[in-house]
């Protein structure tokens, strides 16, 4: 492929050559790539094509035409098919817009294509994650644990708690440092009554059955000289009753100054059955109207609280049922403060509006988590069929997103890989090894590393098994081994993916990831 930039009247175009490497194959088309770097002093949004030939046409954009090169003979391809060398070359257009903010992305051009230009965190390629739950990942200080906390190893339940708290994470930052993790991801730990914290009632204190905001911005500190980086959950769809503009509208009605903080379908404010819109109709989580300026103003104001203690990033409960508006102004605001902060959404089946530039860095790929469980664990396709879907999914989305997805096994929300797997050491590590060789971030579900199993929400909480006698030496030997690969070697992190192999005949799935051509 090849393009190139006008730069001044008169001059020659400059003409850039990349060989295309092999994407993916999905039934009988072939999808091939190249990075094209423009170059140093050509203003974006002011490039004319230029190629190998005679070029027609002056669109303001970055042109590009292919060059086929088979049996000792070359041929173009360009907007009016098939050429000769010689001949005049029509290029397609690529038209790149000044910012990444810009809203003309998803707008056609005659012959060409105009797309957003974004940059997700170099840091996130090069990530492991490590997801913790803080009320079942350790108990640090049982001074802090509520009325009637159960037995570390009890079953976990909708409403009883452990003890888990920050001290008891910060007691544990050799563990996660030794097993190689570098990103943790922790659940959210704001004021709230329940042991999940996804109904908030303070979003700028740290709920004391964990500790206090100080305590956590020395964990946050703690974290960093280790190497680790820190994203929080933010809930921003819903918060508890007892938050206090909630608490304002059932005493005071249509009065309350937070009338229009919510969805209230009525005066005076039920409960059960609730007269408000709420998540999922839980009574106990009602929905914010982020579209009021007040709303907004408040949660954007805790994210800047967070930010500046610290935190390297957000993952975001719920987004698609807040408005896109509502996100590209977050992405401006993040991006505002820390360039680098990463912003990943809870997303569970197609990404793709999320990730034109304007919002989310990546989205929690439950969607590659899916193919990975039909596949390794339920048996329900072929190797060839795998590949397909794994391909149909790096195709839809962009490549900077891509090398930023969020790649899960399990969460706090799905069975564990273990218990999907029936038990079946050998399929769970099957499935570890792809996420840990695989495009995008892996991130281990706390515990997944020793073999603790758990069936839906919320038998996947439980305690984390700190007593060896409990933990699966074989599973953690392999996590151990795999992060260590992962790593070492920045073809692993950074690299292209390309098939090599996908024969079902004799169940043998390869693939090659390569790094620095």
């Amino acid at each position: 492929a090849g393009a190139g930039a006008e730069k001044g009247a008169g001059n020659a175009g400059v003409v850039m050559m990349r060989p295309m490497q092999p994407l993916a194959t999905v039934g009988t088309f072939e999808y091939y790539e190249a990075d094209l770097a423009i170059p140093e002093g050509v203003a974006r949004g002011a490039l004319e094509a230029a190629a190998a030939g005679s070029l027609s046409g002056s669109a303001s954009g970055t042109g590009y035409v292919f060059r086929i090169d088979f049996a000792g003979r070359s041929l173009w391809l360009d907007q009016h098919g098939v050429k000769h060398a010689g001949d005049q070359l029509v290029p397609w257009a690529l038209f790149l817009p000044e910012s990444e903010f810009s809203r003309g992305g998803e707008s056609s051009h005659c012959g060409g294509k105009q797309v957003r230009y974004f940059e997700t965190p170099e840091w996130v390629q090069d990530a492991v994650f490590y997801q913790i739950f803080p009320e079942r990942f350790a108990d640090g200080d049982p001074t802090n644990n509520p009325p009637g906390t159960v037995d570390w190893y009890a079953a976990p339940a909708s409403d009883n708690f452990f003890g888990g708290d920050l001290r008891g994470i910060r007691n544990k930052i050799p563990y996660l440092k030794e097993l190689g993790v570098t990103a943790v991801y922790l659940n959210p730990v704001f004021c709230s009554h329940s042991n999940h914290k996804y109904n908030i009632y303070d979003y700028f204190r740290i709920d004391p059955v964990f500790g206090d905001n100080e305590l956590f911005a020395q964990l946050i500190e703690d974290l960093h000289s280790a190497g680790i980086r820190v994203i929080m959950d933010m809930v921003y769809n819903h918060t508890a009753v007892d938050f206090e503009p909630f608490r304002d509208v059932m005493e005071n009605g249509a009065a309350s100054r937070y009338k229009d903080w919510y969805f209230f379908h009525d005066f005076p404010v039920r409960l059960e059955p609730p007269n408000y819109e709420c998540w999922w109709g839980l009574w106990h989580m009602p929905k914010l109207n982020t579209g009021n300026p007040e709303v907004e103003n408040y949660l954007f104001e805790a994210t800047r609280y967070w930010l500046k203690m610290g935190a390297d990033g957000f993952r975001l409960d719920v987004p698609c049922e807040i408005p896109h508006e509502f996100w590209i102004k977050y992405r401006r605001l993040v991006k505002a403060i820390n360039p680098e902060a990463y912003i990943v959404g809870e997303i569970w089946d197609d990404g793709g509006p999320w990730l034109a530039g304007d919002q989310f860095d990546a989205v929690m790929n439950y969607c590659l988590r899916d193919e990975i469980v039909a596949f390794f664990a339920r048996h329900q396709k072929d190797v060839r069929q795998f590949d397909t879907a794994l391909a149909r999914l790096r195709l839809a989305y962009p490549p900077q997103a891509n090398r930023v997805m969020f790649n899960v096994l399990g969460s706090h929300d799905t069975k564990r890989i273990l218990t999907i797997s029936e038990g079946n050491s050998d399929a769970a590590k099957l499935a570890v090894l792809l996420q840990m060789t695989y495009p995008g971030a892996p991130c281990i579900y706390y515990g997944d590393e020793v073999g603790m199993e758990g069936g839906k929400d919320p038998q996947c909480r439980g305690g984390f098994p700190w007593d060896p006698a409990r933990q699966n030496k074989e599973m953690s030997a392999w996590y151990h081994r795999l992060i260590a690969l992962r790593n070492s070697y920045a073809c692993l992190r950074t690299g292209g993916f390309r098939t090599i192999a996908a024969d079902p005949a004799n169940g043998i799935y390869a693939y090659l990831r390569t790094h620095g051509g």
